[in-house]
């Protein structure tokens, strides 16, 4: 995979017991998957990753006890602790929209650029952009509904403007 279709998501704070578990702090914990990892990529670097096989992931809120195959003594463990936890962006709707952050939010309509996604609120079910304009700040829902395109290159989101949702 290229190197942009990654996003971090977490890193590895310690080990955990003497059989190579990894206590893992999650960066954005509004991702834990909705469907079961077979495979993380960890590095210090997005340029120069490794994948490695999950053999268990137990989350609890913003951190998760994880094992990775060939990962078998606290020594193994250790050396990993501080690394770099990726995802595929595609791996799922929740970290495709993370890798967004900085993109401009243009309305589908007429082309007119209606702010820039400052970061994003992933405290409530549903995923938010929140946009700051020289006016203050919003938030756009982060629903296929709303997104008309994504345009990684142009660093853009073209939204389906709805009447009221967003300031004039």
């Amino acid at each position: 995979m290229e190197t942009d279709s990654f996003i971090l998501v977490g890193k590895v704070q310690k080990p955990h017991g003497r059989k190579g578990e990894l206590i893992v702090h999650w960066l954005h914990p509004g991702i834990i998957p909705d469907k079961p990892l077979r495979k993380l990529w960890l590095g210090d670097d997005p340029d120069h990753l490794n994948d490695w096989d999950i053999v268990g992931l137990k989350s609890i809120s913003d951190h998760a006890i994880l094992q990775l195959k060939k990962v078998n003594s606290r020594e193994q463990a250790e050396y990993l602790q501080g690394i770099g936890i990726y995802m595929p962006i595609d791996f799922n709707q929740r970290t495709a929209s993370l890798a967004v952050e900085g993109f401009q939010v243009v309305d589908h309509r007429n082309g007119k650029i209606l702010g820039t996604i400052e970061s994003i609120d992933m405290q409530s079910p549903q995923l938010r952009y929140l946009v700051r304009t020289g006016q203050g700040q919003y938030s756009v829902p982060a629903v296929p509904e709303m997104i008309a395109r994504v345009d990684r290159e142009m660093r853009q989101i073209r939204i389906h403007h709805i009447e009221g949702l967003l300031p004039e």
